[in-house]
């Protein structure tokens, strides 16, 4: 497969209501030369391969198509790594296997790669979908802003959430792919992200930025971001949180710029806090998630009340109680699930 230009890669697990959406949108892709797209099975036990494998038996387009298979479910970011060790081509792009892109997308990011040499990625907005709504995703306005930006300008701010840190509204020089994704972790765009940019800058390398949005990012119910907290399984939020803490104690240990350092740590807190409840009141997470929630209460023990953010001042006795009284978490845990029930 020497003649691939681009290889896009789909992670696919129990999407039967999504797949076909997103296949067609591929398959109606402008940029059919040159293109691979490897699909990769994470074990679905639904009907998403099926359904794919009879789409894909009716296209006559130009574009190749290949699907593999975990044996077992090994989660999205060892799909995405799986596609990333089989793919041929020398661009590559991610299209999650709920959404679905605009039929120009991979032909005008391959143009705008193309014509950048010293640009390591293109990134585009995003079209947010949600029950029936599409909207701008956050960060929108720096692509009206800018055309380019250099690595570390596109690395603080999407630290400081000012542009978005997705994987699949970008197309990459398959070059810039140094550190794959974190397996068994969710929120892994964010890390992908941080390490291989990190890895750059002062290079001068560039990013991309396209104006025009291609990528409809659908959100649903069965969706990795809208896991419910209260089912105690595989909570996003204490990846989240591990992935806060990773990052801050990595920039503390290269003595990066310290207002990026006290951003990251306010997004921490807030995060920490706004999941109080559901970590004292969930007994499933002791469970599922046991070192996550005893590394929880240490940081609500660690961090002085003085730090509870504005939004969060009415936990200030909870975690007194927390902080000071032996059993605290227990006895409030309690508590509150006798005035809940």
């Amino acid at each position: 497969m020497n003649n691939i230009k681009l290889s896009i890669i789909i992670p696919v697990y129990n999407v039967q209501d999504y797949i076909e959406d997103c296949l067609r949108s591929i398959m109606n892709q402008t940029m059919q030369e040159g293109v691979e797209c490897i699909i990769v099975d994470d074990s679905s036990n639904d009907n998403s391969i099926k359904l794919s494998q009879k789409l894909i038996s009716s296209y006559s387009g130009q574009i190749q198509f290949r699907t593999l298979r975990h044996k077992v479910n090994r989660g999205l970011s060892c799909a995405r790594n799986t596609g990333i060790d089989a793919s041929c081509g020398q661009y590559i792009g991610f299209v999650d296997s709920d959404d679905y892109i605009e039929p120009t997308m991979f032909e005008e990011l391959t143009r705008l790669l193309d014509n950048t040499p010293n640009a390591q990625f293109v990134s585009s907005p995003i079209f947010e979908e949600r029950d029936g709504k599409t909207t701008f995703f956050y960060g929108y306005e720096q692509y009206q802003l800018n055309s380019k930006l250099t690595i570390e300008e596109f690395f603080r701010l999407f630290l400081m959430h000012k542009i978005d840190n997705a994987s699949w509204n970008k197309l990459y020089r398959k070059s810039f792919l140094q550190t794959l994704f974190k397996e068994h972790r969710n929120n892994e765009d964010f890390l992908f992200l941080y390490y291989n940019c990190k890895a750059l800058i002062g290079t001068g390398d560039l990013v991309v930025l396209a104006t025009n949005p291609y990528y409809h990012y659908r959100i649903h119910e069965g969706s990795i971001c809208q896991q419910n907290p209260k089912t105690g399984h595989n909570a996003l939020f204490f990846d989240i949180l591990q992935n806060y803490r990773e990052i801050i104690l990595d920039l503390k240990t290269i003595r990066y710029e310290q207002k990026i350092i006290d951003s990251l740590d306010i997004q921490f807190r807030s995060s920490l806090y706004y999941n109080f409840y559901y970590v004292l009141l969930n007994k499933q997470y002791a469970i599922t998630r046991a070192n996550d929630v005893r590394q929880y209460w240490l940081d609500i023990k660690r961090i002085p009340i003085s730090q509870i953010p504005p939004t969060e001042k009415s936990l200030t006795k909870e975690v007194l109680f927390i902080k000071f009284v032996p059993n605290g978490v227990r006895i409030l845990s309690w508590i509150k699930s006798k005035i809940v029930s």
